[in-house]
C-alpha cells in the first residue's frame, strides 16, 4: 500500500452533503470525503470537466448550511466505471479532485466549523 501524501486529513460527510462546481453551477454532485485542502465530488455529465482554477459552493440539502464561492483548482477528474447493473446512459459518472486555494479568515473558519460538526469521521 502506497504512502498517504496528503497534507490534510479527509473526512467523511453525510449523503445529503453537495458541491456545485464552477461558474454556472455546472458540474454539481455528492462529496465523497472534504478536508480543509480540498475535496472530491461525484457527478454525472455529458461533457468534459475542464482543469484549472474554479471556485466551488458547498451545501446540505434539507438545511441551510451554504458555502459560496470557494475558491480553488481542479486537480483531476476521471470517468468512474460503471456497474454490470447500470444501464446504458449518455451520461458518464465522474469523479472530480478540487483543491482549495485564497481562502480568507473568514471562509477557513466557517469551513473548520463545518468539519468539526458536519461530518462522520476521518478516512
Amino acid at each position: 500500500m502506497g504512502t498517504e501524501r496528503r497534507k490534510f486529513t479527509r473526512f467523511l460527510v453525510p449523503e445529503n452533503v453537495y458541491a456545485a462546481l464552477g461558474p454556472s453551477f455546472s458540474k454539481v454532485g455528492r462529496i465523497k470525503d472534504l478536508s480543509i485542502g480540498g475535496l472530491a465530488i461525484e457527478y454525472l455529465t455529458d461533457g468534459d470537466c475542464v482543469l484549472g482554477n474554479s471556485h466551488v459552493d458547498i451545501f446540505i440539502r434539507g438545511e441551510e448550511f451554504f458555502l459560496s464561492k470557494l475558491p480553488c483548482k481542479i486537480v483531476y477528474d476521471v470517468p468512474i466505471e460503471p456497474s454490470a447493473s447500470s444501464q446504458v446512459s449518455e451520461l458518464t459518472r465522474k469523479r472530480c479532485g478540487v483543491k482549495f486555494h485564497r481562502f480568507t479568515n473568514g471562509l477557513t473558519k466557517r469551513l473548520e466549523g463545518f468539519l468539526k460538526v458536519g461530518t462522520i469521521g476521518a478516512l
